[in-house]
């Protein structure tokens, strides 16, 4: 019964409130329409004091739908304020996302035209939207942002407020240190706003709480409760009070205490009427008698909280449809008025731009013309850059080719002075005792036709030239077979190991003989063999990516990273030149 009268009395409201604006509703948009800006936002905050908001909103829709920058800086202050108060209305109708959307354009005005009075005041309205939804860190950003706006400023009452939230929000964050920065700075303030006493007791409680002082935190939400009886508040600030001692007996571990002042605001909030407070108190309830062992009082106060979430739920969509219509028609006209504003901003803009159309279009012709040569220009550079680059790789890997071959024919004679019969040398720093009985180890690749002996003659220091020599030949060979380098296990320990050596003279040998480290050694070899795949059939089908992991490379950047080390370019660049008809000799000798 209670719930039809409340409908029936709020649609009076809202039908005595649009009715004598829609009698014609084209009509009374133009009447408002011809009103002076000043006028529309007087006649609004009008009829905000007396109570009717509803009515003050199609005014502030209007207006804040009548921005544009054409407009002067007295005008566009109008519209801010217009957006400021039409968003507190969607606000308090719980429509948060629309309110988010005129919060928004306000702090958009604002920052744009620099009224620095009212950034407090926006930021402090997107910080309360955030804090609805829990987002903290979010509410935290633009409550700071409007607490240093107000430095600029002499509004000491926004201040205030702004620190207010940002304590219970550090408190919400477990972040003590900076919720006793701002308690103590608002606190300050006692004297110049009726609920700070209130707010200072209630916070200081929070802080408590949050420092793990439960107890100490009960003692002053007491205070708070005998303080709140000379200030007449709200009945919620009362529940709040009497839910936040519960929460510290409860985290106190005192279960009974807890258990004891829920029940105080069970009966406080049946009185009252506050269903979203029940709702809340009873699933406290029955959270506490499950943690006391007490089944049957669990599903008693279980059940009703089952009950009181069905009907806040089924309140919540009775708000929401008995808010519907009124927030459609405001929509619906702040659009239209937006319409319209847009279309004689729009008129007068095409009117200026009409007499300059002609010079711009000259203008952006040449412009183009001049970035279409540069941009000409500029490719045929990076491509002739990309050309020769892609022949310097071909040159070189041709160079390293002839020299490969010179070092093994170099390599044959000198073995055939030396004669064949004698044993090779055994390799520095391998790990095999001297006179051993085992058999050789054999070279990666060598295919059993040549041994390398294991023996631990080398007894520290640098290496002969000799040493230097055998251990480079047995890089280059176990080198010469892609299988060990494009495994992407492949390391310096693992070929120092397979051919008898460590990894320590494996190391200085490619630095010295070589030039470079081990890893760009081992990339430039994987990057020769992807060049050598881009024009084999058996890899025809393979992407980029999929060559590049093929020849060991973890992952395509850093493919992409070594091939454009060691050639200039991309490997897609350069594979589009190969096939140019440049491609390169697939030879097993374009390896160092």
């Amino acid at each position: 019964m209670r719930i039809v009268v409340r409908f029936l009395s709020v649609m009076a409201i809202l039908l005595a409130s649009v009715l004598p604006l829609r009698g014609d509703s084209g009509e009374a948009l133009a009447r408002i329409q011809d009103m002076g800006m000043q006028e529309i936002y007087d006649r609004a905050s009008d009829l905000a004091l007396k109570g009717n908001t509803d009515s003050a909103a199609y005014f502030y829709i209007v207006l804040a739908g009548k921005y544009s920058a054409g407009l002067s800086q007295e005008e566009k202050l109008l519209c801010l304020k217009a957006c400021n108060n039409i968003g507190n209305i969607y606000y308090l109708k719980e429509s948060y996302f629309s309110a988010f959307e005129f919060y928004f354009k306000s702090l958009n005005i604002c920052e744009k035209n620099g009224f620095t009075d009212l950034e407090p005041v926006c930021y402090n309205n997107m910080g309360n939207f955030y804090a609805v939804f829990n987002d903290y860190e979010m509410a935290g950003k633009y409550y700071r942002q409007g607490l240093e706006s107000t430095e600029k400023g002499v509004d000491t009452e926004m201040r205030i407020k702004i620190l207010i939230n940002l304590t219970a929000v550090s408190c919400y964050m477990n972040d003590s240190e900076s919720a006793r920065k701002y308690y103590d700075e608002f606190v300050g303030y006692s004297g110049k706003e009726s609920m700070i006493g209130y707010f200072s007791l209630f916070h200081k409680a929070l802080i408590l709480s949050c420092e793990h002082k439960y107890i100490e935190s009960v003692s002053v939400l007491r205070q708070a409760l005998a303080f709140s009886d000379s200030l007449s508040l709200e009945p919620r600030y009362i529940s709040s009070i009497y839910g936040q001692i519960a929460r510290s007996y409860e985290a106190a571990g005192m279960l009974d205490s807890a258990i004891y002042w829920r029940r105080i605001n069970e009966d406080y909030t049946a009185i009252n009427d506050l269903s979203y407070f029940s709702t809340s108190n009873f699933r406290s309830l029955s959270e506490l008698y499950e943690s006391k062992g007490d089944a049957e009082m669990m599903r008693h106060y279980q059940k009703l909280y089952w009950m009181a979430s069905d009907s806040v739920f089924n309140r919540s969509r009775f708000n929401e449809a008995k808010n519907s219509q009124f927030i459609y028609e405001l929509d619906k006209i702040y659009q239209e008025v937006s319409f319209l504003t847009s279309e004689r901003e729009q008129s007068r803009l095409r009117a200026e731009a009409q007499e300059k159309m002609l010079a711009v279009s000259a203008t952006a012709i040449v412009v183009f013309l001049i970035l279409l040569v540069v941009v000409w220009r500029q490719k045929r550079q990076l491509s002739a850059s990309y050309e020769a680059l892609y022949h310097r790789v071909q040159d070189q890997i041709s160079q390293e080719g002839l020299l490969r071959k010179r070092y093994e024919d170099l390599s044959q004679q000198k073995s055939e002075e030396a004669g064949l019969s004698s044993a090779p040398g055994p390799l520095p720093g391998s790990d095999a005792g001297s006179g051993s009985d085992s058999a050789p180890a054999s070279s990666p690749d060598s295919g059993g036709e040549q041994t390398v002996c294991a023996s631990d003659t080398a007894q520290g220091g640098r290496l002969s030239e000799d040493q230097k020599t055998v251990i480079m030949e047995a890089v280059i060979g176990y080198m010469d077979e892609p299988a060990n380098f494009c495994d992407p296990e492949f390391s310096l320990d693992k070929i120092a190991k397979a051919i008898g050596s460590n990894s320590k003279y494996v190391s200085s040998v490619v630095n010295e003989c070589f030039g470079k480290n081990f890893r760009t050694f081992t990339n430039e070899y994987r990057v020769k063999e992807a060049i050598r795949r881009f024009s084999a059939e058996e890899y025809a089908n393979y992407t980029m990516t999929a060559i590049g992991e093929s020849v060991g490379f973890r992952s395509y950047t850093n493919f992409i990273d070594a091939f454009r080390r060691f050639t200039g370019i991309t490997p897609s660049a350069y594979y589009k030149l190969s096939k140019q008809g440049k491609r390169p000799e697939p030879a097993s000798d374009s390896r160092i």
